[in-house]
């Protein structure tokens, strides 16, 4: 789900997107240390809300980058 947020007392409008982390999963916090930037400020939330600065954009939210976790999982 994407929405908008007009936040009156600001003047503001705030992009939602709906998300599956703590809320959905048992084992969040572990799957959350398996990311390369788990540990980004953009990975956790202030009053139910992310705050993407440009370092987010700037590392495509770390997708691109290795995981431990999961190379290990490929590894002979």
């Amino acid at each position: 789900m994407v929405a908008q947020l007009q936040d009156k007392s600001e003047n503001r409008t705030v992009g939602l997107l709906e998300i599956n982390g703590h809320q959905n999963y048992e084992n969040w916090n572990t799957m959350i240390g398996y990311h390369p930037r788990g540990n980004a400020s953009w990975n956790t939330t202030v009053k139910g809300l992310f705050s993407l600065g440009s370092d987010f954009y700037e590392e495509s939210a770390g997708i691109f980058l290795p995981s431990d976790h999961y190379g290990g999982l490929f590894e002979g």
